[in-house]
Order: C-alpha cells, then sequence, then structure tokens
C-alpha cells in the first residue's frame, strides 16, 4: 500500500487528526498542492509524460476493443457453420425446432450498447480526469477522505451537448470524438450483422404432413 493511500486511512480513523487533515485540504489544491510536479527533474518529468503516453495507447486499445468487440466478429463466423444442422433440424421437426437468420443475427449483438453523449461525455471524464481518478483512490481508502475531496474537485459541465451549437473547442472536441466512436460502433454491428444474415439461410418448412389414413378393410370371415 502507498504512503498516500496509508495517510488517508491514518486521518480517516484518528478523530484527533481529522480536523488537522481538513484545514490541510482546505488549503491545498488538489492538483497543485497534493499532486504537484515541484522539485521534479527533467527526467522525472520526461518519465511522466512516457508513462501518460503509453496510459492514453492502452485506454483507446481498450475503447477500440469494448467499441468493435471484435470477439463477437469471430463468433459471427463460427455460427455460419451451424447453418446445415440448423436447416437439418426445421426439415426433420418443423421450423419451430431452428432458428431463423434474424434470430442468430441478434446473439451477436453487441451486449454493451453506445451511450448517449451526455452520459459517455460524463464517463469519459470520470474515468480519465485527474480529478475523477484522485476521487476514486480516496473513495477506496476511506469514503470520509473522499467525502472531503468532494469540494475540491472541479464540477462536471452541466450543459448538454445534444444539439449543441456553441464554439467551446473542448465541448466540440468531445461531440466529434463521440460521433467517430458511434460510427465505429455501428459499422462494427452492421458487419457482423451481415456476417449472420449473408451466410445463414431461412431453415424451411418442416417435414411433408401425412397424408390421410387409408380407410381400413372390410371384416372377412372365414
Amino acid at each position: 500500500m502507498d504512503p498516500m493511500t496509508l495517510g488517508l486511512i491514518f486521518a480517516a480513523s484518528n478523530p484527533g487528526v481529522q480536523q488537522g487533515v481538513t484545514n490541510v485540504l482546505g488549503k491545498l489544491p488538489i492538483v497543485g498542492g497534493l499532486f504537484g510536479s515541484g522539485g521534479q527533474t527533467d527526467a522525472e518529468k520526461a518519465l511522466i509524460r512516457r508513462q501518460q503516453q503509453m496510459a492514453e495507447m492502452v485506454r483507446r486499445r481498450q475503447e477500440h476493443q469494448a467499441l468493435t468487440a471484435p470477439q463477437l466478429q469471430g463468433t459471427a463466423q463460427q455460427m455460419l457453420a451451424f447453418d446445415p444442422l440448423n436447416r437439418a433440424m426445421a426439415s426433420m421437426h418443423g421450423p419451430q425446432a431452428a432458428f431463423s437468420p434474424e434470430q442468430m443475427a441478434n446473439m451477436v449483438r453487441n451486449p454493451n450498447p453506445m451511450p448517449g453523449i451526455d452520459e459517455w461525455a460524463q464517463g469519459r471524464e470520470g474515468a480519465g480526469g485527474v480529478g475523477g481518478e484522485v476521487r476514486r483512490q480516496a473513495q477506496e481508502a476511506n469514503p470520509w477522505i473522499a467525502s472531503k475531496l468532494d469540494d475540491k474537485m472541479p464540477k462536471p459541465d452541466e450543459t448538454s451537448l445534444v444539439n449543441y451549437q456553441g464554439t467551446d473547442p473542448a465541448k466540440r472536441g468531445l461531440i466529434e470524438e463521440y460521433i467517430r466512436q458511434k460510427q465505429m460502433y455501428d459499422e462494427a454491428e452492421r458487419r457482423r450483422r451481415q456476417t449472420v444474415l449473408g451466410g445463414i439461410q431461412n431453415p424451411g418448412p418442416g417435414p411433408a404432413p401425412l397424408g390421410p389414413r387409408a380407410a381400413p378393410m372390410a371384416a372377412r370371415r372365414f
């Protein structure tokens, strides 16, 4: 456990120092005071920048995986091998015993729907922003400390991005990024759906119904 977390836990568990911690938190800015870069050498700053770049690369890779769900595309390809058995089941037991192409296409739908732009923007700020990460770590250490940090955190902008017509470059950037990710998500969904619909045939009718029963033969006397 790192020293910062130990300090947070100690402050929260000792009533005698809680007031002192409150005073310190009230006087020090979160980023500039507790997490400032004062005294760092050029090499340390370069290392931090490199770590931030690597973290951003990992975040983007994870984001791409979540949006495109390549494992579901592989599942869609594998489902094509089920087509002959699916039609055989229909021919032997009727169409109700088989899956329609539409039903099979729904099986490879991404279980994580693309959120609306406002929900997406809030999650992005909470997950990637400095304030959100500090709040998360404090909450894990002790809720009391987290409650003290709440007043120090930058509050998210409550202005909706839906139909936003302003010129704020930060908001315009969020809107453009959301549109890019939404297009990526929709394209992945369309490609998986087309894979299944293009490779799975309609199961067809079931077995031919039995003909009418022949009339019983007349009884014979011996």
